[in-house]
């Protein structure tokens, strides 16, 4: 979607939940989130459907006092990412009742799984993101994983 000063989003009803320094975004009507700092969530209820990018763009270049093309570019991030999210549309949103993530899970066997089998290497590389090397844990017996992948 081309975003331009006279785009008008529209932002599903957010619940903001504080964690330290960032607030977690929830939508309560779908399984939508986002964590942002202060700056990011003062963005987003800034899209209500009536203001146009370029109206939150100047409001928010005025509060941070940071120049035009800074205050753009952060908008138009936060917008760009909220819309890959779900959480901002161009369109008023409006949803079914969120059925539940079980609605959403249905296969009742996996289609693939990925074991890591131990942590034995023959080289030991400093940057291993598993610690591997030779003197690696040797991992699970073979029955083990037999039984697992029978599961």
């Amino acid at each position: 979607m081309q975003l331009t000063n006279e785009t008008i989003l529209h932002a599903s009803r957010l619940e903001a939940i504080r964690q330290g320094d960032v607030t977690i975004l929830l939508d309560p009507a779908g399984p939508n989130w986002a964590g942002a700092d202060e700056a990011g969530r003062a963005i987003l209820e800034q899209f209500d459907g009536r203001r146009t990018l370029g109206d939150i763009i100047r409001a928010y270049a005025a509060k941070t006092s940071y120049e035009p093309a800074k205050a753009w570019h952060h908008v138009n991030t936060i917008a760009r990412d909220a819309l890959r999210q779900g959480l901002l549309s161009p369109e008023p949103v409006v949803r079914s009742p969120y059925a539940g993530r079980a609605a959403h899970l249905t296969r009742r066997a996996l289609t693939e799984l990925w074991l890591h089998t131990n942590n034995s290497c023959n080289l030991a590389c400093r940057h291993c993101l598993v610690s591997s090397g030779p003197d690696g844990d040797k991992g699970l017996p073979t029955e083990k994983f037999l039984e697992v992948i029978a599961q």
